[in-house]
């Protein structure tokens, strides 16, 4: 075989071994939320590479046999190229020096790198040579995969079941390489954040202090409280008896419509939605708009009132700043 067939041959052999690293790297890295979608849409790119990960031991054993094949071959090709010119002794040694840094750089690393860096579109686009490799290699593929799990049998090394449900922590994770490439606004990027962090906000965070919450005593009249509503912009007011510390009611806008003016407000108010300050605030969500309410009462571990939640404060947790008619937007105003 002349030398031109062997350097020939040796290039197609590295070109094998770069196609199965870079290959197995793009699709290990592939974003695996966008492959499920373009799944279940019917790409059938998508939907090949979704099978061939249900099996990664075969997967995995395609991309094995396909780098050390090629490996093999041309290492065995350049030893008897180098051998027809350099003495015996040190065909290993030229041999060592030439092929190492074409195997890792232009076989293994340089790919590898291409594979990370444009992993989904490359996988969609490598399944469909890579699924003709895994029927080619099959039988060896498979004799590999049932050695393997007979010495993974002698050591008693059970398969773990992977749960096919993302936990929050991997989610965020997911969040964070998204963010990284920029894939979504700074806005969206903001509310998704948020929503993460919902589940550990209880309504302590959030409460408005009882010293900040504007309310009315039991026997105010009725036309005072409609002058407060009037002046604070505020549709409903909590109602207390004695102390602050003592809520015994709610009183709305369109209860006082027909009131009589000089009436107590007592006569008007219905019993308020009440919750513990340790309460998450995803409960008191699901509650508010379970039975209608958009306040709530907050109480301490002596069943005194410490201050108040309005559904307002709540969607603000995720969504920012929400101004009605009656705010006033500050200059620089930023919401926390």
């Amino acid at each position: 075989m002349s030398t031109i067939y062997y350097i020939a041959i040796i290039i197609v052999c590295l070109c094998m071994e770069a196609f199965f690293a870079g290959t197995e790297m793009s699709i290990i890295s592939g974003n695996k939320l966008k492959m499920r979608y373009l799944a279940k849409k019917g790409n059938k790119a998508a939907q090949k590479i979704e099978t061939l990960l249900k099996k990664p031991q075969l997967f995995l054993s395609t991309t094995l046999v396909g780098v050390n094949l090629g490996i093999i071959i041309a290492s065995t090709l350049a030893s008897r190229l180098i051998s027809q010119w350099a003495p015996a002794h040190l065909v290993n040694v030229y041999t060592t020096f030439i092929m190492l840094p074409l195997i890792l750089f232009f076989g293994e690393i340089i790919p590898m790198t291409i594979g990370r860096t444009y992993s989904t579109k490359l996988s969609l686009i490598l399944i469909y040579p890579l699924s003709l490799a895994y029927y080619v290699l099959y039988p060896v593929i498979r004799l590999f995969s049932l050695i393997s799990e007979q010495i993974a049998g002698l050591f008693k090394l059970n398969r773990q079941h992977k749960n096919p449900f993302l936990t929050r922590e991997e989610l965020m994770f997911i969040l964070e390489d998204e963010i990284k490439r920029g894939s979504e606004s700074e806005y969206e990027k903001e509310i998704i954040k948020k929503i993460f962090q919902f589940q550990d906000i209880t309504v302590d965070d959030i409460m408005i202090p009882l010293n900040k919450v504007i309310c009315v005593e039991a026997s105010t009249p009725c036309k005072t409280v409609i002058e407060l509503m009037h002046t604070s912009g505020f549709s409903r007011l909590p109602v207390y008896e004695g102390n602050p510390e003592n809520m015994i009611g709610i009183i709305r806008t369109n209860k006082l419509l027909r009131a009589e003016y000089d009436k107590p407000v007592r006569k008007y108010i219905f019993k308020p939605y009440t919750a513990m300050q340790s309460t998450p605030i995803r409960n008191i969500l699901w509650d508010l708009q379970l039975n209608g309410r958009q306040m709530v009462i907050v109480h301490d571990t002596q069943n005194k009132a410490v201050g108040m939640v309005t559904l307002e404060d709540i969607m603000e947790r995720v969504v920012g700043s929400i101004m009605d008619e009656y705010d006033t937007v500050p200059e620089n105003y930023q919401h926390e």
